[in-house]
């Protein structure tokens, strides 16, 4: 008791966001059970394999391999969790929701150190963050993102806790709250790179070299050197295009074999600009993957009218067969081919047209 009230009277501030976090906490906390409740298992989307996936080799293979587009920290994290009992997707919600809870004590820290008026805006804030769909949404999934917004706060809390020391003793002391949240804060996800210029331009605004020693010059530059090793930058320019591909210049010389091939789709989004991002659904990437495979199994010549209209009449087959359905049982009595249930459909020739289908073996 003696060292929490020694505490008490060293960080006042601390014991203030704490105390006026409790609305936030309480109502965040239910929240998160009711949520839990009803979904007990974290949601797997389409990126989360790819977070998964040092995971399941280390697991299944015992390979160590990281990939570049997903280091360090998630995937890391993944890799003990995947060992308690009841798997990933069981505890990954619990521990999730619950650092998503705690973090909303840097953020009652923050509106204590920074806001006049905080008695009056700490409880709106906590309490609206504590339930935003969209966190409470990114903290119930397998991916980074949730850790990677939460870290943000933590790094803004040590930095307010850090430039607004006197001595030169507890400043240091107290830069690395800033420097540990800051350094997991980049090996989440490679977006935190874009915070150094801003980082490096407060660093000269608050006279930085007063208060650091060689130890923090060193473990600053360690995580510089770090940031470029996260992430890969083989999506960047394909995610750039499909952001930007309304705004392809159709009428240059350039690729005007394949501008050809895109030009229905790009006027088509052109038309309707101002909703592109809700109506794309990747169908830039679909159809330039498409299009690149199709046109490399063709000849080497430039594709001609002829071609181009056989390559879209081929691309609409190809989306109306995509989808796969069981068949009836009258369509198959009709019909010389059965379907046998596999992990895949697939189709095989049987002489019996009337017997009905079964699982292979």
């Amino acid at each position: 008791m003696e060292s929490l009230r020694t505490f008490a009277r060293r960080h006042p501030l601390a014991i203030d966001a704490l105390l006026w976090a409790i609305p936030a906490l309480l109502f965040g906390a239910l929240l998160r059970i009711l949520l839990t409740s009803y979904l007990p298992y974290a949601y797997w989307n389409a990126d989360s394999r790819s977070f998964y996936t040092f995971t399941q080799k280390f697991v299944q293979h015992s390979w160590l391999s990281l990939g570049d587009k997903r280091r360090y920290l998630y995937p890391l994290l993944l890799l003990p969790i995947s060992y308690l009992p009841g798997g990933v997707l069981r505890w990954l919600p619990i521990l999730q929701h619950t650092f998503g809870l705690i973090t909303l004590v840097p953020l009652a820290y923050v509106v204590r150190r920074t806001m006049v008026f905080w008695k009056v805006w700490i409880i709106p804030v906590t309490v609206i963050y504590a339930g935003l769909p969209l966190v409470l949404w990114c903290e119930h999934e397998l991916l980074g993102d949730h850790l990677f917004f939460a870290l943000f706060i933590w790094t803004f809390a040590g930095w307010m806790a850090w430039v607004t020391q006197s001595t030169v003793a507890r400043a240091g002391r107290m830069f690395w709250l800033f420097l540990v949240p800051l350094a997991l804060f980049i090996i989440t996800k490679p977006h935190g790179r874009f915070v150094w210029p801003g980082l490096l331009i407060g660093l000269c605004i608050v006279k930085a070299w007063k208060y650091l020693r060689w130890p923090h010059w060193t473990a600053l530059a360690l995580v510089l050197v770090i940031t470029p090793t996260v992430g890969s930058n083989k999506q960047g320019a394909w995610l750039f295009y499909d952001a930007a591909f309304p705004l392809t210049r159709l009428d240059t010389p350039l690729h005007a074999e394949y501008k050809a091939l895109m030009r229905e789709r790009v006027e088509r989004f052109r038309n309707h600009l101002d909703i592109y991002h809700a109506e794309q659904e990747h169908a830039p990437i679909s159809f330039s993957t498409w299009a690149c495979r199709r046109w490399s199994s063709m000849q080497t010549s430039p594709p001609t009218i002829r071609t181009i209209s056989t390559m879209a009449t081929s691309s609409s087959a190809r989306r109306n067969t995509t989808t796969k359905r069981w068949p009836t049982r009258k369509a198959q009595s009709a019909s010389p081919l059965r379907f046998r249930h596999t992990d895949r459909f697939r189709l095989t020739k049987n002489s019996n047209t009337r017997s009905s289908p079964r699982p292979a073996h």
